[in-house]
Formats: C-alpha cells, sequence, structure tokens
C-alpha cells in the first residue's frame, strides 16, 4: 500500500480538488441525478440555506432552470424547500441522506422481487408450451453469455449440461463461473447434472459435485467430444461456445426442442455409467 502525500504547490491542491469533484460528480449521476441536479445540490451544501436565485449566479444557470431543479431535488427528498413571505429558502440535506433513500429503494425493491419468485412458477405453469414457435435469442460477446447463465439460474428446475473445460475459455467468463455461478449454484435445492469431456481439469472440477448438489459423469473426449457446449432447462436449450475469440450462445425455448435434445442427453448418461470412471454413479437415473 502507498502512503499518501500531501500536495506540494498550490497548482497540485486544485488539480487533486478537481480530480475529487469529477469522481463525485460521475458517482453522483451514475446513482440518480442528472447534472445539474448535481451542480445545484453540490453548491447548496456549501452555501447552507439560499434562493433558486442565489444558486442559479453561482453555477451559471438560468433562474427558471434553478428553480425547477431544486423543486425536483425537493421531489427527490434530498432538498429542503421552506417557504418565507415573498420567495422560497432551499437547503441541502446532509450526505448521508443520500444512502437512507437508496437503502429503502433497495429494501423495496428486493421485496418485491421475493414477492414475484413466489408465484414465477405459478404463472410459468399457466403458459401453454405447445402454443407458439421457437423462441430463439442469439447473443456474442461476454456480456450475452453471462446474461444466458444468469438465466439458468433463476430456473427452479434440474439442469443438464454437457461441456468441455480447456484453457482457451474466456477468462472473464471463467471468473464469472468461479466468483458467481459456482456460490449461487451451492446454495440450490435442484439437482444438476453434467457430462464432461474427461481431461485434468473436469477431474478437479468433478470433486465440487456434492457441494454444488451435482451429479457428473465423464466421457473420453477423443470418441465424443464437445467443442462446443449446451445445457437444458426448464423449455430452454443453449448451445454455445466460450472460445476467447469465438463467444457465441443461442437459446431456444421451445418444448419440443428441449424434450428431443434431452433425450439425447439421456442415451449419453446411460452410455457415460457403463464406463469404469464413472461406476460411483451407476444408479442414478434422470
Amino acid at each position: 500500500m502507498t502512503k499518501k502525500t500531501k500536495p506540494n504547490t498550490l497548482k497540485e491542491t486544485i488539480l487533486l480538488y478537481k480530480k475529487r469533484m469529477e469522481k463525485i460528480k460521475k458517482i453522483l449521476e451514475r446513482v440518480w441525478l442528472s447534472p445539474n441536479e448535481i451542480n445545484v445540490y453540490l453548491t447548496s451544501l456549501s452555501i447552507w440555506q439560499s434562493t433558486a436565485s442565489i444558486i442559479w449566479q453561482k453555477i451559471w444557470l438560468n433562474r427558471s432552470t434553478a428553480r425547477y431543479t431544486c423543486q425536483s431535488l425537493v421531489t427527490k427528498r434530498i432538498m429542503n424547500m421552506i417557504p418565507q413571505k415573498d420567495y422560497y429558502l432551499f437547503s441541502a440535506e446532509y450526505p448521508d441522506k443520500l444512502l437512507s433513500l437508496l437503502n429503502k429503494e433497495y429494501s423495496l425493491i428486493d421485496n418485491k422481487i421475493r414477492d414475484l419468485q413466489q408465484i414465477m412458477w405459478d404463472l410459468k405453469w399457466l403458459v401453454n408450451p405447445y402454443a407458439s414457435i421457437p423462441k430463439i435469442k442469439y447473443f456474442q460477446w461476454v456480456d450475452g453469455i453471462i446474461e444466458i447463465l444468469e438465466d439458468s439460474l433463476k430456473e427452479w428446475w434440474a439442469i443438464y449440461w454437457a461441456t468441455k473445460i480447456q484453457d482457451n475459455m474466456n477468462n472473464e467468463i471463467m471468473q464469472y463461473v468461479k466468483n458467481r455461478y459456482i456460490p449461487i449454484r451451492k446454495k440450490s435445492l435442484f439437482k444438476s447434472y453434467w457430462l464432461f469431456n474427461d481431461n485434468k481439469k473436469t477431474k478437479i472440477y468433478k470433486n465440487l459435485d456434492q457441494e454444488l448438489n451435482r451429479f457428473s459423469m465423464l466421457i473420453p473426449e477423443e470418441k465424443f467430444p464437445f467443442p462446443a457446449s449446451f445445457h437444458i432447462y426448464w423449455n430452454k436449450v443453449s448451445f454455445y461456445s466460450s472460445f476467447e475469440n469465438e463467444l457465441t450462445w443461442i437459446i431456444i425455448e421451445n418444448k419440443h426442442i428441449r424434450d428431443t435434445q434431452f433425450s439425447m442427453f439421456q442415451l449419453w448418461w446411460e452410455m457415460a455409467k457403463q464406463l469404469k470412471i464413472n461406476e460411483n454413479y451407476k444408479d442414478i437415473y434422470l
């Protein structure tokens, strides 16, 4: 850890102040405030109570915009409006109020998510799986592939996966699997069933079966290679390539296609049970 040093000159002090203010404004904008709201709020913090006209003079904002922005901040509950005889005084709430308001929003959203999760499967069971043509989504790049992995984590259903772990897989995806996907799977109540191409990496990963609530089988790569992978969950089948320069993922939502792919998976599973390396799972049926 490097030791912080104090600025030696007025120029360095001004530069440090500007950088600090830039960081403050970027974070406030990312959280929920517009550029005008940020300027008005920061100005109001430094001068305590003032009229909108004093604020607009300090930040070169026209009077009507300044007044509108102050009222907007009052609506967001991070400024107070105090009526006087012929005008209003505005004052910024103490900065802790920002965190307090965001925590309340988070709590409300978290409650809504929990409520929806309670009825999600009821809603899905109401959908006629034979009523529409296959729904197909095509993804590229890391964000798209991570989005699909997130989608599979939301399903309250067993997952069936055929894959190969290799050295040239995209590092960002590998880090996502390690830091988010695996920890969430460890808490899942729903089983997963994996077919791995047999290599050193998959043998190591297979040792996590118990803590991941998973059964996995190894299949000889020389006879049955998995250059691309797929997984099956609910009424969906996804096929993907996670090579460093070939990040592609297709997801198909259709019961007929899902059932056909699952039948193939069952055949491979029964074949894998005959191999000596998988004899500990010879009594596991899908």
